[in-house]
């Protein structure tokens, strides 16, 4: 997402929320080397703002204030993806599915909803799994 937001070179604004501390310092590290680097005229090659939170996202959200264009989340699929063994990551912090579903998936559509400007775009990459019927219930929430 966000080497997509450097790429397009639009002088977009990348907020990004990341629970994982490599994750998080990566990227703030991608985006500064590519915000610093100029052509042979002094010009800055790449165009584009950029604000990282490292935290949990259904609690980074609940403190945001601006409104966005557009709003794509990406979150992990319960306990199928883990990306670390941190207490950020939400199927540590949610006992169960129910739960993480409840207070982590729905608290971050919830909040992308207040978040949006009027004619904002939220885009979720988000399946069924095996085991847990997450498009599904994603679907519900929404309607």
């Amino acid at each position: 997402r966000l080497a997509g937001c450097i790429a397009s070179n639009r002088n977009i604004f990348y907020h990004g929320i990341d629970p994982n501390g490599k994750t998080a310092v990566g990227n703030m590290e991608m985006a500064n080397f590519f915000s610093s680097q100029y052509d042979v005229l002094g010009e800055r090659i790449y165009k584009y703002r950029f604000r990282f939170d490292m935290g949990m996202a259904e609690e980074v959200m609940s403190e945001i204030r601006e409104e966005y264009d557009l709003i794509f989340t990406s979150p992990p699929y319960w306990n199928v993806e883990i990306y670390s063994e941190e207490m950020s990551q939400s199927c540590n912090k949610y006992e169960n599915y129910e739960n993480w579903l409840q207070n982590f998936l729905y608290n971050i559509v919830d909040y992308s909803k207040r978040l949006l400007k009027e004619d904002g775009f939220l885009a979720i990459n988000i399946k069924n799994t095996e085991k847990y019927k997450i498009a599904d219930d994603k679907k519900k929430h929404l309607k």
